[in-house]
C-alpha cells in the first residue's frame, strides 16, 4: 500500500488507488474529505473518495460539497448500517487540509493513525504535484505569449525603419 501511495502523482490516480488497495489490507470502509478552504477548515468540505465493501460509492469526478460539520453527506451511508468508523485529520504542517475515516477489523494489526499519516502525505504530495503541473502549464502560457509579442514588435521595428531607411534613400537621391 505505501508503494501505491508513493507512486501515486495526481489526486484522480491516488483515490483510484486507494479504492482498490486499501480493500487489500483490511479496510472495509474509507471517506476521503477535503476543506474547501483551509482557512474556515470547518465549514465546508468535498468528499472526494467514499468506498464500502460493495465498491466505490459514485460521487461524480468533483465529489459531493456539504456541510463539515456534517462529517459526511446525507446518503452516502444507508441509515441501516451499522459500522465504527476512526476518523483522523489531515494535518500538513500548520494547514489541515482535511479528513479520512476508515473502517477495519480491529482484530488486525493496521495503525489507522499510520494509514492516516501516509495518505495523508500521498494526499499533500498529489495536490502539489497538481499545483505544479498547472503552475507550468501557466508558464508555457505565458512564455508563448511573450514570444509572440516579442516577434510582433521585431516586425513592427523592422517594418519602421525599412520606411524610414527608404525614404531617406529617396531624400539623399
Amino acid at each position: 500500500v505505501v508503494d501505491m501511495l508513493i507512486s501515486s502523482f495526481d489526486i484522480p490516480t491516488l483515490l483510484d488507488n486507494m479504492a482498490s488497495e486499501l480493500p487489500k489490507i483490511g479496510i472495509r470502509r474509507c471517506f476521503l474529505s477535503v476543506h474547501l478552504s483551509p482557512e474556515k477548515a470547518y465549514l465546508d468540505a468535498r468528499l472526494m473518495l467514499a468506498f464500502s465493501e460493495s465498491g466505490r460509492v459514485p460521487i461524480g469526478k468533483d465529489g459531493i460539497t456539504y456541510k463539515a460539520k456534517d462529517i459526511l453527506p446525507d446518503g452516502i451511508i444507508p441509515p441501516e448500517e451499522r459500522f465504527n468508523i476512526i476518523w483522523q485529520p489531515l494535518i500538513f504542517g500548520d494547514e489541515e487540509i482535511g479528513f479520512i475515516g476508515l473502517e477495519f477489523n480491529p482484530l488486525e494489526e493496521i495503525s489507522s493513525l499510520a494509514l492516516a499519516e501516509q495518505i495523508r502525505s500521498a494526499f499533500k504530495a498529489s495536490m502539489m504535484m497538481q499545483e505544479i503541473s498547472e503552475k507550468d502549464k501557466l508558464l508555457s502560457n505565458l512564455d508563448q505569449m511573450k514570444n509572440e509579442f516579442i516577434t510582433n514588435i521585431t516586425h513592427d521595428f523592422r517594418s519602421l525603419v525599412t520606411i524610414i531607411m527608404n525614404s531617406a534613400w529617396l531624400g539623399m537621391d
